[in-house]
């Protein structure tokens, strides 16, 4: 049995389909940084860009037959929210949608473990023409705030705290191919970047993908698994 170990980046994955077995990657995208240097009273959250699909965990890498198992070992840094104060966040912005919106954020990413894809839809219902999955497979995809209501929502998101944690857990992954293959690991990512070049990155925690480096679901699976945060310090 293998063990892997991982601190340090997540590379943004454009999408990861089983129609769609050769996938441009994105990033590098550091998720360990300093939170110093920034003016929270300026206007910088009034347009930047989003990215939201899949990021592979740096350097943790396997090779995998059909029917050969491996135990991965996640353990990466990240500066990012809080759970307390993403649901604070969450109930203050409903404000922004409308009831049906809210419905189906609440729907599809309102549990614990999903935050990266209630940003991800938020965002493309405020600034995608009312379009939940606007941002979904984008990278640096701009958005400009043209309304008040854009103005208080993306002022919400820039003013939003953020701490260092730690992100661990360990995942079964399986080969599915008869030929050996490299297989990673990937977890849904959405960062959003303001002009200032202020970052927010949020993950999902709930069920982690094997693929191949290129994001080929067809050649591994991964057992259901949550992971874990904890904060630093």
């Amino acid at each position: 049995m293998t063990h892997g170990l991982y601190v340090g980046t997540i590379d943004i994955v454009n999408k990861l389909s089983l129609a769609m077995p050769d996938l441009k990657l994105f990033g590098p995208v550091e998720v360990f940084s300093s939170s110093e240097g920034f003016n929270f009273e300026d206007t910088a959250y009034r347009e930047g860009t989003v990215t939201w699909g899949y990021g592979k965990v740096g350097g943790l890498q396997v090779e995998l037959t059909q029917g050969a198992s491996v135990d991965l070992n996640i353990d990466f840094n990240i500066l990012t929210v809080d759970e307390d104060q993403f649901r604070q966040w969450k109930s203050d912005s409903s404000t922004f949608f409308s009831d049906a919106q809210r419905s189906t954020l609440d729907e599809r990413w309102g549990g614990s473990g999903h935050a990266g894809g209630f940003f991800g839809g938020g965002f493309g219902y405020v600034f995608g023409g009312g379009d939940a999955y606007h941002y979904k497979d984008q990278m640096n995809s701009s958005y400009k705030v043209t309304s008040d209501s854009q103005e208080g929502f993306a002022r919400s998101v820039y003013n939003l705290d953020r701490r260092n944690f730690k992100v661990t857990g360990n995942i079964r992954a399986t080969g599915l191919s008869n030929i050996p293959t490299q297989v990673r690991i990937f977890i849904q990512t959405f960062t959003v970047t303001f002009s200032n070049g202020k970052m927010l990155t949020v993950i999902d925690l709930e069920n982690p993908v094997a693929a191949s480096p290129s994001g080929d679901t067809s050649v591994a699976k991964a057992d259901p698994g949550k992971l874990t945060i904890v904060p630093l310090g």
